[in-house]
Parts: structure tokens; C-alpha cells; sequence
């Protein structure tokens, strides 16, 4: 059995057609389609069932994808343990959400990047939903974000931490000094808010659903450092995860406002099951405890 045979397989999957898959790895259609036959010829079974344009996995296909994958992964790693650890030199495509590109992503990636100057990273930002569909479509090779657990069979969970999501108001806000202050309270002032697919968001209207209380704010934006920008100003009050606190300069400028009340969400690193594991993928996991 060849190697690249599975390679072809893998991508194959991966992309969803043999013309992808032919285009990614610079093969023609044909060629990619004799090696398909090649390695079914081999195994004595189909692995796709081919109706019109479109390819899905047959149930040996499904069984014969999952050992594949593992073959795949334990030859990256074999090359990996005897391999200089500073010359990679590929991609890593990161999805992620607006508030964790200014805060939290920093860190791993400028280590990442002064240990492995060599590798080209992509960084783009979308909805919880959008991040998931991407990870379903190969579009990204994983997803750093924030949510409710997710747990889904497709996806595999790398990292989970749990971090909270609070009121936030100015330095200069009358709340900022007061201690036990009521949700009507912080309600009576302007709300600055993320878009409705945040999840922080969503948890709080939940809760605030069960409680009685309409959420009503004067300001939605995605980008979250506009949105700390219009509360240094004292323009509102919003609700953000604290880790956007963390590590400013400007945090002396704002508070957190001391109602008793945060939401639980989740930082989460998350990849495809069926996904290639690469080595700067293994090498940028590394660098999330730091």
C-alpha cells in the first residue's frame, strides 16, 4: 500500500471531490482517480459510492477513513521525533472569534511565530456557527474560540478552560465604585453589546429571558476593541469575557461592575476528527499553555 495513495484518499475526503483533491495535490483528475482504483483494488472493496458529480464514503470507506487517518498521524509524528524541531516551514489557518484576537491569541502566536518564522499563518475571525462550518469544510486547519462546550462526535476537543464574561463600564461610571449593584441598575444605563451570535451574548439574554429583563442595547458592533473603546469613553456598559481585561494597558481605564452575576463559557480548541494533524498544528498546541 502506497503512501501517497492515502494521501490522495485523505484530501479526498477532506475536500469532498476528486477535482479538489487532484487541484490541492497537483495530480491530474485521472491520476487521482487511477490511485483511488489502485488502493480499492488493493482492499478488495469500494470506499466511495459515485452518484453523478457527487462522492460520498461507503461504510468500508467510513472504517477504512478512520484507520487511515491514524496512519497518517503516526507517520507525521514518526518524522516529527527525528526531525529538526525549528525548520518547519508550512501553513496553519486559524479560526477564531473578534474578542480572543486582541487578547488571549496573542501570546501563542507571536511565540509561535519567533520559534517557527518560517511557517505562514492565517488568521480569520467569524461567528461560532461560521467557525464550525469552516472546520466541517477543511477551511481552517482548527478553531480557538469561545462558547458553551461544544460536544460533537465529528470534532475533537484539544483544549477547554473556563473563563466568565462580565459587566464592564468606564473608571468613571457611578457603578464602577459601588459594590452589590442590581442587574435594573446596570440596566438603566446605555447597553454596548456584541452582535446576537456571540456566544456570551446569547447566554446572558437567556438568563435574562428567565428573568424578565429585555435586553435592549443602543450599540451593537462585532469588533470588541470598538466596543471597549465606546466604554472608556463612558458611551455604555457592556458584557465581554474578563480575559479581555487581562494584560492592558488601558485597564485602569475600566471595571467590572460588581453585580454577582458572569457568565460561564468556554475557551476551546477544537479540529476535525478526520483532520491531518500537522506538525506546526502539534507545534502551536504546544505553545497554548504558555
Amino acid at each position: 500500500m502506497e503512501l501517497q495513495h492515502l494521501i490522495t484518499f485523505n484530501t479526498i475526503v477532506q475536500l469532498g471531490t476528486f477535482s479538489k483533491a487532484a487541484e490541492k495535490l497537483g495530480y491530474s483528475q485521472a491520476a487521482v482517480t487511477i490511485q483511488v482504483a489502485k488502493l480499492e483494488d488493493e482492499l478488495g472493496t469500494r470506499l466511495f459510492d459515485r452518484l453523478g458529480k457527487s462522492i460520498s464514503l461507503t461504510s468500508d470507506g467510513k472504517t477504512f477513513h478512520a484507520h487511515a487517518v491514524r496512519i497518517l498521524n503516526d507517520i507525521s509524528d514518526a518524522k516529527e521525533s527525528v526531525s529538526p524541531k525549528d525548520g518547519l516551514e508550512g501553513t496553519l489557518t486559524i479560526g477564531t472569534v473578534d474578542s480572543l484576537c486582541t487578547s488571549l491569541l496573542l501570546k501563542p502566536v507571536a511565540a509561535f511565530h519567533k520559534k517557527y518564522p518560517g511557517v505562514q499563518i492565517s488568521i480569520t475571525t467569524d461567528s461560532i456557527d461560521g467557525l464550525l462550518r469552516m472546520l466541517r469544510d477543511n477551511e481552517i486547519d482548527f478553531a480557538y474560540l469561545t462558547d458553551e462546550p461544544i460536544r460533537d462526535l465529528d470534532l475533537v476537543t484539544v483544549m477547554e478552560r473556563e473563563e466568565r464574561a462580565v459587566f464592564v463600564c468606564s473608571a468613571d461610571h457611578p457603578l464602577a465604585a459601588r459594590e452589590n449593584v442590581s442587574l435594573q441598575d446596570v440596566f438603566s444605563s446605555p447597553m454596548i453589546l456584541t452582535e446576537r451570535d456571540a456566544s456570551y451574548r446569547m447566554i446572558l439574554e437567556r438568563d435574562l429571558r428567565d428573568r424578565g429583563i429585555e435586553l435592549n442595547p443602543v450599540i451593537e458592533s462585532r469588533n470588541t476593541d470598538l466596543i471597549m473603546s465606546m466604554v472608556r469613553q463612558n458611551m455604555g456598559i457592556t458584557f465581554l469575557p474578563e480575559y479581555m481585561l487581562e494584560n492592558r494597558e488601558e485597564e485602569e481605564d475600566v471595571k467590572v461592575i460588581q453585580t454577582g452575576y458572569h457568565a460561564r463559557i468556554f475557551l476551546q480548541v477544537l479540529h476535525h476528527k478526520n483532520k491531518w494533524v500537522s506538525q506546526e498544528m502539534k507545534a502551536f498546541f504546544g505553545m497554548l499553555a504558555l
